[in-house]
């Protein structure tokens, strides 16, 4: 099977020619306007364009909508096939895929390889072990005291926004959710990952064909943040998931407060923090740093925002980052032959707030060890691209203002000292109401004596707070995420449990019971 788009990447085809939206099975755009632009922003180069209306997003929610009324008792071995599909169409379009991603989405080839190596895993885990996820998805209902049987069906249509920096891992995410709940999807692209979302679609849309009965459970609407919301105004979509900013997580919310009903899954970014105590490897600890701060320009929702060292170290750990920001090569992206460490910021507009926070910082600091400024590569191809270097700053203390408390998401850390590891976690690390991950080196006995002091859900030891695999395993505490489940959990939240009880599950109880006829 060779992807519509394959050709046209190849040859540099741009802006690419786009089927469309996928509603109900078939492809196409309702309008011409194009006032929607995928930009490569290594080069500032057009890569694709699109339109979406309220007809495009109707139909989308009418499709979903009457396959589910249609299909709400598909069995879970057609489930299972259509992901088993989709993972085989999923490995034999790689390349392309790969293609796509390093134009789109700023990332340097080895991190796009290892974001399409922890999907593959993902889903070949997932197409093996149905059975175990539903006996598992079944585990909390069968934790109450009386006999009986218990099903989960589907709560409806769901509604799902792809995110610019985990384009392709969300959408695994979101689509084996969708399958293995058999709630049909609604899909919204952003409007910088228009390649990746119309690939991915393709893939989908290959694997419904295999699997006759699933051809409406899947629509891919080309678009971006407001059309995602303008679908939340209908009471049929029964589940949002999200991944991306505070901002839009609370309008989410508003939007979704007359529908009560509604399950939202929403993960926004969090003020992560690496604690480096003493007795630990140094340089092990700032490699770490460097990966969960600047892997992916520091645009994850799990990126490092602080660095809290213990005192005794800190003139040690300088140096050794002052030397990793020589060594760090930043460049272009948006060809296989290139393959820095870290690529550009998303948009134009992400280099001015990143700016502004390095302005910010600089009034706040105790001291810099990087100054966090606008970067032009030496590659003439990058001129237009969004290129920055990165910021590090010493601080005194934490205080309530905005460089400090907010969730940047951009490549820049704040740096503190500490002199013993209770204040480490308390008056730094749980110092915001974004708590996500937390890593920690130094002494394993140590971090375990600690545990129940921590805020953040997710513990990394001797590991970057950004993902290994391909998610964490929770979401963020508070508001960045309520700490709700990632992985194949995100079904649990989009089913209801459904318990049939008889009399022979109870008869040695109604046996007591009088009888008056």
């Amino acid at each position: 099977m060779t992807l519509d788009l394959d050709k046209q990447i190849g040859k540099q085809e741009f802006p690419a020619k786009l089927k469309g939206h996928l509603i109900g099975g078939q492809w196409g755009f309702s309008s011409e306007k194009n006032d929607i632009e995928s930009r490569c922003p290594s080069t500032g180069r057009l890569l694709a364009v699109s339109c979406a209306t309220k007809l495009d997003i109707k139909n989308a929610i009418n499709c979903a909508h009457e396959h589910f009324v249609s299909n709400v008792n598909l069995e879970l071995e057609n489930r299972i096939e259509r992901i088993k599909d989709f993972s085989d169409i999923f490995k034999k379009n790689i390349s392309t895929l790969t293609k796509a991603a390093i134009l789109e989405q700023g990332k340097p080839l080895w991190e796009v390889n290892h974001d399409l190596k922890a999907a593959e895993k993902y889903l070949d885990w997932v197409a093996n072990n149905g059975e175990y996820i539903k006996e598992h998805l079944l585990g909390p209902a069968r934790l109450v005291h009386f006999k009986g049987e218990f099903e989960q069906k589907p709560t409806g249509p769901v509604a799902a926004y792809l995110p610019f920096s985990t384009t392709i891992q969300s959408f695994i995410f979101f689509y084996v959710a969708s399958s293995l709940s058999n709630c049909p999807m609604i899909m919204f692209s952003s409007k910088h990952n228009l390649l990746q979302a119309s690939i991915l679609a393709d893939m989908a849309h290959h694997s419904n064909l295999l699997n006759n009965k699933t051809i409406g459970s899947f629509q891919m609407i080309l678009a971006g943040f407001d059309d995602f919301r303008m679908a939340l105004g209908d009471r049929r979509i029964a589940a949002v998931l999200y991944t991306g900013s505070r901002d839009h997580c609370d309008e989410i919310r508003d939007d979704s407060s007359s529908f009560p009903e509604r399950r939202l899954i929403l993960q926004s970014g969090g003020k992560n923090t690496t604690i480096i105590d003493k007795n630990t490897d140094l340089k092990m600890a700032v490699n770490s740093v460097f990966m969960g701060a600047f892997r992916s320009s520091g645009q994850l929702c799990s990126s490092t925002n602080r660095v809290a060292i213990h005192e005794s170290l800190f003139n040690e750990f300088r140096t050794l980052v002052s030397k990793a920001i020589r060594e760090m090569h930043i460049g272009p992206t948006h060809t296989t032959d290139h393959n820095p460490f870290m690529g550009p910021l998303f948009s134009a507009k992400a280099v001015e707030r990143f700016l502004r926070y390095q302005t910010m910082a600089a009034r706040e600091a105790e001291d810099t060890i990087s100054w966090g400024k606008a970067f032009e590569p030496k590659d003439p191809s990058a001129i237009n691209g969004n290129f920055v270097r990165p910021g590090i700053h010493l601080m005194p203390k934490i205080v309530e203002s905005s460089y400090q408390k907010s969730v940047i998401v951009c490549p820049d850390i704040a740096v503190y000292k500490f002199t013993d590891i209770e204040s480490a976690i308390v008056d730094i690390a749980n110092q915001t109401d974004a708590p996500f991950a937390v890593s920690f080196f130094g002494e394993r006995e140590v971090l375990n004596r600690h545990l129940a002091l921590f805020e953040a859900p997710n513990i990394l030891y001797n590991l970057p707070t950004t993902e290994v695999e391909a998610c964490l395993p929770l979401a963020g505490k508070y508001a960045s995420g309520f700490h709700r489940f990632h992985g194949p959990s995100i079904v649990h939240y989009l089913l209801n449990p459904v318990s049939v009880q008889s009399e022979e599950d109870v008869k040695d109880i109604i046996d007591h019971w009088p009888k008056l006829v």
